[in-house]
């Protein structure tokens, strides 16, 4: 699993999200956040959501964490309407109409 991952918005914009270690926790700030599964050199993004703390997982990563074979990764952001905004520009690219996921190729590692 690669440490930061850029996720799509259908706006054409580009969101980098960092590796999220559970163990460590994070700091008490908002974010945004997506459980990626990996295939290969890509990944199909499961879902991505939004928190008002991310120094506690919520429980949909929690069971992501435990089922394994998944990454989690957070974009901290305070202000709420932006990260509501980032948040719908990226599952309006992730999700289609029939609701199946995109896969991404992987970005060369940074």
């Amino acid at each position: 699993m690669r440490e930061i991952v850029d996720l799509r918005g259908v706006s054409g914009a580009t969101y980098r999200f960092r590796r999220w270690n559970s163990a460590e926790g994070s700091s008490v700030v908002a974010g945004n956040y997506a459980v990626l599964e990996f295939h290969g050199d890509g990944f199909k993004v499961m879902f991505t959501a939004m928190a008002n703390d991310l120094s506690h997982p919520p429980g949909t990563v929690k069971d992501a964490i435990r089922k394994g074979g998944v990454g989690v990764y957070a974009r901290l952001n305070v202000s709420r309407s932006v990260r509501e905004a980032e948040d719908a520009d990226i599952n309006a690219y992730y999700r289609t109409a029939a609701s199946t996921v995109r896969q991404q190729q992987a970005a060369a590692p940074i």
